[in-house]
C-alpha cells in the first residue's frame, strides 16, 4: 500500500501527520473511536484527510463523513489561491448567473477564465476543509488568519449559526455546504460586520462537528472521539469542538497525545 492505510473499498490513503503504528496504537489502547482529521494539503503528498469523519479500529478505518467537494486550481497563478474555492461554491449553487452573486471586491479581477475552468471542470474537487475556510474568508475580503481572530472574540457571545444540512448517502453522511454559503452571501449583502460572520462561519464548522458524531454513535455505538490535524493544532477556535463533545458526554482524545 506503499505507506497508506487500507480503507474501505480498497482504496489506499497517505495520511498527512499521521501513521499506521499511531492509530494502531491508538485503537489498541481506547478501542474503536471516530476520528474527526481537519488537516491540509501541504503540496507534498495527495489524497490526504482534510475534512473527514472517520470509524478506526486496530483493523481498519471507514471513511464515515465528510465535507461536500470544494473546487482547487493546483495550478493557478492569476488569482488569490481562495478565489476559486470561493466561486466554485457559489457556481454551485447559482451556475451561470454565479458572477451576479459575487461579491463587490471580486469586481477588481477578470474572472472568466476561472468561471470557465470551473464550468468545464478544469478545477479538481476535493473534501478539503482548509480550502472552505479559505473561501469563505476569501468572500468576507479578509484573509484566513484574520477570520480567525475576528472569530475568536465573538464565539462566545454568539448566538446562531449559518443554517447547514447533513445528509446520509452511499453509506456516508455528508456535510452540505451550500446553505452555509447562501447565508454568508446574504449577511455580505446585508452588510453585516465581518467579527460576526467570522463567528458565524465558526460556530457551524463546530455544530457541525458534534452533530456528525453524535449521529455517528447513534448509528455506530462509539463514544470515543480523536481529534486529529494540523488545523487543531493551529485553531483554538476549533477546540471548542472538544468541549462541546465532551459536554455531550464523549470521552475525547487529541492528536494522539495520549499515546507519544
Amino acid at each position: 500500500m506503499q505507506g497508506g492505510i487500507f480503507l474501505e473499498d480498497k482504496i489506499s490513503c497517505p495520511i498527512h501527520n499521521f501513521t499506521n503504528e499511531n492509530l494502531l496504537k491508538h485503537a489498541l489502547k481506547n478501542g474503536k473511536s471516530i476520528a474527526v482529521i481537519f488537516d491540509y494539503d501541504n503540496n507534498l503528498e495527495n489524497n490526504i484527510y482534510s475534512g473527514e469523519f472517520l470509524i478506526f479500529s486496530s483493523k481498519y478505518i471507514i471513511k464515515a463523513g465528510g465535507f461536500e467537494s470544494i473546487c482547487i486550481d493546483d495550478k493557478q497563478s492569476l488569482y488569490p489561491p481562495a478565489l476559486i474555492s470561493a466561486l466554485g461554491l457559489i457556481y454551485d449553487i447559482y451556475k451561470q448567473d454565479a458572477k451576479k452573486q459575487l461579491p463587490k471586491h471580486f469586481n477588481e479581477y477578470d474572472i472568466d477564465i476561472a468561471l470557465d475552468k470551473i464550468n468545464k471542470n478544469i478545477v479538481s474537487r476535493k473534501s478539503d476543509i482548509k480550502s472552505f475556510f479559505n473561501a469563505a474568508a476569501g468572500l468576507m475580503d479578509i484573509s484566513d488568519s484574520e477570520m480567525k481572530e475576528l472569530a475568536s472574540k465573538h464565539l462566545k457571545n454568539i448566538k446562531n449559526e449559518y443554517e447547514f444540512n447533513i445528509r446520509y448517502t452511499n453509506k456516508m453522511f455528508v456535510v452540505g455546504t451550500k446553505d452555509i454559503i447562501l447565508g454568508l452571501l446574504s449577511d455580505i449583502k446585508k452588510g453585516e460586520k465581518k467579527e460576526i460572520m467570522s463567528a458565524k462561519f465558526y460556530k457551524s464548522i463546530i455544530d457541525i462537528s458534534v452533530f456528525m458524531c453524535k449521529d455517528l454513535r447513534e448509528f455506530h455505538g462509539i463514544n470515543k472521539v480523536l481529534l486529529a490535524g494540523k488545523m487543531f493544532e493551529e485553531d483554538e477556535n476549533l477546540r471548542i469542538i472538544e468541549n462541546e463533545l465532551i459536554r455531550n458526554r464523549f470521552n475525547v482524545s487529541y492528536n494522539f497525545s495520549d499515546i507519544q
